[in-house]
Parts: C-alpha cells; structure tokens; sequence
C-alpha cells in the first residue's frame, strides 16, 4: 500500500510539473502576440498621424491590392 501512495504521489507531482511547463509555454506565446500586436499598431499609429488622409487612403488601397495578389498566388 505504501508504495502505491509514494507510486501516486509522484505521478501527481510529474502531471503537475508538465501542467505548470505547458502553462508557461502558453503565457510566453501571448507575450509574444501581444508585444508584436503593440509594435504594428504603434507603427501604423505613426504612420497615419505623419500623413495627409490621401496618403492614408492611397496606401491602403495599396495594401489591399498587393494583399489580394498575394492570396492568388498563395492559392495556386
């Protein structure tokens, strides 16, 4: 009996262990999104308060077109 509470005891310890390794895995990747989340808004935040709305616009359309071919050729 004694073996099988030491037995159960470390088993516990070790699905503990993993959890608490997978957790931390976890919480570095939502750092991760969330640091690189805060840099490309405050780099288009900069863009777009240097800039005339025309500019703003012109890019965007910019942006939407090149994404566009880039789904195409993704696709074939």
């Amino acid at each position: 009996r004694e073996l099988g509470f030491v037995l159960m005891a470390l088993n516990i310890r070790k699905v503990v262990a993993q959890r608490v390794e997978n957790n931390q895995k976890i919480y570095k990747k939502d750092n991760f999104y969330i640091i690189s989340i805060e840099i490309v808004f405050f780099h288009l935040s900069k863009n777009f308060m240097s800039r005339t709305l025309f500019e703003v616009i012109y890019n965007l359309n910019t942006f939407t077109y090149m994404s566009t071919i880039f789904n195409t050729l993704l696709k074939n």
